[in-house]
Parts: C-alpha cells; sequence; structure tokens
C-alpha cells in the first residue's frame, strides 16, 4: 500500500499532506508523466489537487508577503513619528 492512501472506500482515499507533497513535486519542476506513473494516479485527479493547492500555497505566500509589508510600514511611521 502507499503511503497516504486509504484502502476503506471504493476510490482510494489520500490525506491533505500526501496531496500537497504531490502538488510540491510538480512545482519543484517533477514532469507531470513520472509523477502519475510513480503515484499510479489519473491525470484529472493531480490537476484537481495542483489548481487546489497551487491556489492555497500562493494565498499564504501572498498573506506572507502583506503581515511583513505592514510591518515594514509600521515601523517606518514609528521612525518617522520619533
Amino acid at each position: 500500500m502507499k503511503k497516504g492512501v486509504s484502502t476503506m472506500k471504493k476510490y482510494p482515499s489520500y490525506s491533505e499532506e500526501f496531496k500537497q507533497s504531490i502538488v510540491n513535486l510538480y512545482r519543484n519542476g517533477k514532469p507531470t508523466g513520472e509523477i502519475l506513473k510513480e503515484y499510479g494516479m489519473s491525470s484529472s485527479v493531480f490537476y484537481k489537487w495542483v489548481r487546489k493547492y497551487s491556489v492555497v500555497q500562493d494565498l499564504c505566500k501572498d498573506a506572507h508577503e502583506l503581515h511583513m509589508n505592514c510591518r515594514s510600514y509600521l515601523s517606518m511611521s514609528a521612525r518617522q513619528r520619533a
């Protein structure tokens, strides 16, 4: 049995962590065909995960950048008031 797969259902159920790791492989340059073959998954499921987790990762990155910009702005404002 592959890591992250549950055999209780008719179709395999993958953990969120496993799905994110597959998307990370893709985002880091591993060819799609290799991923599909290695993990025995359909392209439709794979691209569904890519869409879902790419958006999540991009939102997290954007939120972090926004947070850092706000901290920088507040720090600069405090220095100007002093």
